[in-house]
């Protein structure tokens, strides 16, 4: 009765819960109280008329107040009842399938960073970008030579010790041409 389907997991009706009901009432071990829980699920549930409800009380033996109680709970109609149940119109479906975003906000970083990886980004709007012509890039090895402006060099590129040497002789690294730098 409360799941609506039998063990099998067959949908069980209306009429089969009637028969298994009144089968129940000859049990000697259901009392008067529990008749009428059972009534009171089933008639809330498949929403019955009062002459029904007359006809189930009848053959369950129930006394009149019990009768009573059972009439009274009717007047409550709960909104779980499948009668009862509005019905929810379902979403317009949309044409073109867009993505979850997060945020409403977008940074305008995400659009210039393809356009600098393409070099498609305006000298106009980005005028710093054209200055690049005396940098040489990033080095992906080895140590980048630069000079302070007194002249000086600088401590990254200073000769390694003798102790650190392989067999006498310091390898050189290859250093590669990366692009110009962009900073975030």
């Amino acid at each position: 009765l409360a799941c609506g389907i039998d063990p099998f997991g067959d949908k069980v009706s209306e009429k089969q819960i009637k028969s298994e009901m009144k089968a129940l009432w000859s049990s000697p071990d259901l009392n008067e109280n529990d008749k009428l829980r059972l009534l009171m699920m089933f008639c809330l549930y498949f929403s019955t008329g009062p002459k029904d409800r007359a006809k189930l009380a009848a053959s369950a033996g129930l006394s009149e107040t019990s009768t009573a109680a059972l009439n009274k709970i009717m007047k409550i109609q709960p909104s779980w009842l499948p009668s009862e149940r509005k019905k929810k119109r379902p979403k317009p479906k949309s044409d073109e399938d867009r993505p979850y975003d997060l945020s409403r906000w977008k940074p305008k970083i995400t659009e210039i960073v393809p356009q600098f990886l393409d070099s498609s980004l305006s000298s106009k709007e980005f005028p710093r970008l054209s200055d690049t012509a005396g940098f040489e890039g990033y080095k992906s090895t080895g140590y980048v030579k630069e000079r302070k402006r007194d002249g000086s060099k600088s401590l990254k590129c200073r000769k390694q010790p003798s102790w650190a040497e392989k067999n006498g002789k310091i390898e050189h690294k290859v250093e590669t041409k990366l692009g110009d730098r962009f900073i975030m």
